[in-house]
């Protein structure tokens, strides 16, 4: 029901959209036929005015021509017998050297002002006549274009036109545009309730939203917190590992072979569990690819798992902040290729009295390689560090000359078939 009044309330609001559009392109349209209109209207009222205003130069040069009475009501009486034209408000006699006589008098500097000054000459007498310009224009608009529109009465500029059109268009149309605006207010009287409603339900949720954050926020400071104190717990430990390590370091070079099935992808998991923290604090991503769900060997778990440990340290050790760590892990034959690919610095070992478990000293490494039969190679180009590891999966008994001397005796842990 809720999705069925939202689809409704949207359709509604985009066809309203639609029909203001179509509403606004009707009124400039109608606009601008009115506009041409006007325009034209208000060039035959300049063109009538012009007219009028040379009948009154007509009268006058009539009059001095005849040399009848030269008076304002004997103007005004001959102008209503033969023009019905306004009457003039004032007449004056002239001499034709005191003036500059243009085409039409001196209507084309005063036309702007209420009285209009028209001169008329003949045989060097002239009589100037004063008319209400207003007079003349309504007379012209009632009578001759049939208009009786006060805004027409006078001739105006574009802008003014424009002004007057639009005004027409509203008058016109005023049924119609009062219709659509008691639309859109009841429309949006209709919607506003309901918008006001959907903003509660939205504050609603958005406090409700606030509060989850802010308890998931807590939670996890709360899970910050403890996975600090976890990891302050893996570096007390790994720092308790190498304090043993430290001094059975040495009897594992000399312990026997322990020969048993190892899982290396269980060995490599083990050793990123740990090394979490190092990973953690870098920001690396630790990517295992191998194509088998586990990968077989028969060697020393114990002596692989702190090989690996090794191996991966440096890698740690060497790789950039944010980046990542790709182990891949391929079988051929009886063979376990492991590849360690890292970006980032040179390794450069710590000189420290003390042995750690994961960086061992270089040549007690490389005993402990040479011991459970693994060999390995390293390659860099530019920030690219390589590691190449390579592991039998079937540990080969070597005949030693002195059977009995320390870290030659090979234990075979024997498995049942049953079993």
């Amino acid at each position: 029901m809720v999705n069925f009044d939202k689809k409704v309330f949207y359709v509604v609001n985009i066809i309203t959209v639609i029909y203001a559009l179509v509403i606004i392109f009707i009124s400039i349209n109608s606009t601008s036929i009115i506009y041409k209109e006007v325009v034209k209207k208000n060039q035959n009222i300049e063109k009538e005015y012009n007219k009028a205003l040379e009948q009154y130069k007509k009268v006058i040069v009539f009059i001095l021509n005849n040399n009848l009475i030269k008076n304002l009501n004997y103007f005004n009486a001959f102008v209503d017998m033969t023009c019905d034209l306004p009457f003039a408000k004032k007449l004056e006699i002239v001499k034709a050297n005191n003036i500059a006589i243009s085409v039409h008098g001196n209507s084309k500097t005063t036309k702007d002002k209420i009285f209009t000054g028209i001169i008329g000459c003949y045989s060097g007498e002239c009589i100037k006549i004063f008319v209400n310009k207003r007079d003349v224009l309504i007379k012209i608009s009632k009578e001759t274009l049939g208009v009786h529109d006060k805004d027409l009465i006078v001739p105006l500029n574009k802008f003014s036109l424009l002004i007057t059109s639009i005004n027409a268009m509203l008058e016109t149309h005023k049924n119609f545009l009062f219709l659509n605006l008691l639309y859109f207010l009841i429309l949006y009287l209709f919607q506003s309730p309901l918008m006001i409603i959907k903003n509660i339900r939205l504050n609603e949720a958005y406090n409700s939203l606030s509060n989850i954050t802010t308890k998931t926020q807590n939670d996890l400071n709360k899970m910050t917190n403890e996975q600090g104190y976890f990891y302050d717990s893996i570096l007390c430990l790994q720092g308790l590992i190498d304090n043993y390590f430290t001094y059975y370091a040495h009897q594992l070079i000399t312990m026997d072979v322990y020969v048993e099935s190892v899982d290396i992808i269980t060995i490599l998991h083990k050793v990123e569990r740990f090394f979490k923290y190092q990973i953690y604090k870098k920001d690396l991503k630790f990517i295992l690819d191998s194509l088998y769900p586990s990968c077989i060997a028969r060697s020393d778990k114990e002596i692989i798992f702190i090989l690996l440990l090794n191996f991966i340290f440096k890698a740690i050790y060497r790789a950039s902040v944010s980046s990542k760590i790709s182990i891949k892990i391929t079988k051929i034959k009886n063979i376990i290729n492991i590849k360690i690919d890292d970006n980032g610095y040179e390794y450069k070992q710590k000189t420290s009295e003390k042995i750690q478990i994961f960086e061992l000293p270089a040549p007690f490494f490389k005993k402990l390689c040479q011991k459970i039969q693994l060999e390995f190679k390293e390659v860099r180009k530019g920030e690219r560090g390589t590691v190449f590891i390579k592991l039998k999966t079937e540990f080969e008994v070597e005949e030693f000359e002195n059977k009995n001397k320390p870290g030659n005796v090979i234990k075979l842990k024997i498995y049942d078939k049953k079993n």
